[in-house]
């Protein structure tokens, strides 16, 4: 958890099992945190491990394909990017890929923070949502032509959030760092641009992603012409105040 850290797609090999491939990025970034990329083939099944309430949150962000996540007699289509948060083990739920499937899943070890706070308050589950149907946000580190999701909103999964942020270039995220908060971005299909961490650049592009601890200053600067697009993944380490 000291250093910022960069994972490459390019050299991510996919390992096929039953039609099925997961693979943890950046495993041990952060001790009670997981982030896989997973892909599933045309045509193939996969029924996730559950969590209960009080081990471990789950989510999942599809990035490419199509499918449907089925539950209880009823079925939600995945065509475009959106986010799938299940309600811990008490539903079940199965993936099916109607084309190949590109999605992340995130997995969070819970605290007594979490346990005390969701427990009290929290977002619908299960939920599933497209990205286009979340809401916006906008920051004044950012120029104009970005626009921000807010996927898994703070404090409504404990210390776990997600978020998107899209843009063409030129566009930038100017420097700025999280107090309190660890975060990882993935990036999307087409992104390109130049990530910069603590005064280290680096080029980064689509199926890489960057971890920064708490504390970190970092921006993004994109070119003419190139992506940004990403997702975040953050975790409050001690708990929103």
């Amino acid at each position: 958890m000291a250093k910022a850290l960069v994972s490459r797609g390019a050299d991510i090999k996919k390992e096929y099992k039953n039609g099925l491939s997961r693979i943890e990025l950046l495993p041990g970034a952060y001790d009670e945190a997981q982030v896989f990329r997973c892909s599933l083939k045309a045509g193939e099944t996969w029924t996730p491990d559950v969590y209960a309430f009080g081990d471990s949150v789950q989510f999942f962000y599809f990035v490419q394909g199509t499918g449907y996540v089925a539950m209880d007699g009823y079925a939600n289509n995945i065509t475009e990017m959106a986010v799938f948060v299940p309600k811990f083990d008490t539903v079940r739920f199965v993936f099916h890929a109607k084309t190949d499937l590109e999605f992340l899943q995130f997995v969070g070890k819970m605290n007594d923070y979490d346990i005390k706070r969701i427990g009290a308050i929290s977002l619908s589950m299960p939920r599933f949502r497209n990205l286009k149907d979340c809401w916006t946000y906008d920051e004044d580190f950012k120029t104009s032509n970005i626009k921000s999701y807010m996927v898994v909103e703070h404090r409504f999964l404990g210390r776990f959030s997600l978020g998107a942020v899209i843009g063409n270039g030129p566009c930038t995220v100017g420097t700025h760092m999280h107090p309190d908060l660890l975060q990882w971005c993935y990036l999307l299909p087409g992104a390109s641009y130049c990530y910069k961490a603590d005064g280290n650049a680096v080029d980064v592009s689509e199926d890489d992603m960057t971890f920064i601890p708490v504390g970190s200053h970092h921006s993004v600067e994109v070119k003419e012409g190139d992506v940004m697009d990403y997702i975040w993944f953050e975790v409050c380490v001690d708990g929103y105040k």
